[in-house]
């Protein structure tokens, strides 16, 4: 059952007593970003909300702004109990559409995971008013909300493209899915790197590398003189350039010469500038390395599985 104010109420029964005949209708998209492009120890954070509708020009609901675009989504199921409800969700944009207020295009930002773990809340608005070119501001008491609310999962390359991306929009039961028990008894650490349980500070480990000549999407040479393995495992993030806010994991660092994990979308110059994280293998020699064998959380010593004959 959803909920709606007193106001929307009243427009909804002039409706069905056919008072008003002409329906003004939109729908409204809030994104709660758990990333922005704010790089701060190897994640991106910033809580960013953007607000956009489906409608033909902009809007102002309750003071606020929301930037017309073409969003949609598919159709909204409703389940009873624990049972994952989910939709889909079309964003359209061209290359080289800049999202306002985080300052990278639409497909980097996908790219680079801003939206991984992301709230979106579909909304929708019925309008005392007609349309207008020039709307003016709408009470709030006219939006039903939450008429979906859900994590988005933007999934494989399979559904993101230059100019449009199909992402899937699962209700928060999808969180009743996670695997229990957590913590896994196995060799490796089972902390991420840098992270709370890690305690180690990523900034420390962060090195600015500019591309050299020969430099391509399969291979970042750095003018940074390393021994072979220093960056292997980690990531790097592009700080100018066409790839500019996207990153990358380092999957070998051998030659002064990085290799991601896999290739750059866009084009890499001599020139550009990326930031180059150390990773970690999650071994015990490793962390020793590191001086932080305090905080290893793994188990290395474990029996192997021995089949007798």
């Amino acid at each position: 059952m959803k909920t709606c104010s007193t106001a929307l109420q009243n427009l909804l029964t002039q409706y069905m007593k056919k008072e008003l005949t002409t329906w003004y209708i939109a729908e409204l998209y809030t994104f709660w970003l758990n990333y922005g492009l704010s790089y701060n120890a190897g994640t991106f954070n910033s809580g960013k909300i953007l607000l956009y509708t489906g409608h033909d020009t902009d809007l102002q609901i309750g003071g606020n702004i929301y930037q017309h675009w073409s969003i949609e989504h598919g159709d909204i199921e409703e389940k009873r109990g624990v049972e994952t409800s989910s939709t889909t969700l079309t964003i359209n944009y061209n290359p080289f559409d800049v999202i306002q207020g985080l300052d990278v295009t639409w497909y980097q930002a996908l790219q680079s995971g801003v939206f991984d773990g992301c709230y979106l809340s579909i909304d929708r608005l019925y309008s005392p008013i007609p349309w207008s070119y020039q709307m003016a501001n709408i009470s709030s008491d006219y939006v039903l909300k939450n008429r979906f609310f859900g994590l988005l999962d933007v999934g494989t390359d399979s559904g993101m493209k230059m100019t449009s991306c199909q992402m899937k929009l699962e209700s928060p039961t999808s969180l009743l899915n996670m695997q229990i028990p957590r913590n896994l008894v196995k060799p490796s650490c089972l902390n991420r790197f840098c992270d709370s349980m890690c305690t180690l500070i990523k900034s420390d480990y962060a090195y600015t590398v500019t591309a050299q000549s020969g430099s391509s999407k399969t291979a970042i040479i750095s003018n940074v003189s390393e021994i072979d393995g220093f960056f292997s495992q980690g990531t790097m993030l592009g700080l100018t350039g066409e790839n500019t806010g996207v990153s990358r994991t380092i999957k070998t660092y051998a030659s002064n010469t990085a290799t991601p994990g896999e290739p750059w979308k866009l084009s890499v110059s001599t020139g550009d500038t990326f930031t180059f994280y150390r990773g970690c293998s999650k071994t015990i020699s490793v962390c020793e390395a590191y001086s932080n064998l305090t905080h290893f959380r793994g188990f290395p010593w474990l029996p192997v599985q021995n089949t007798l004959l």
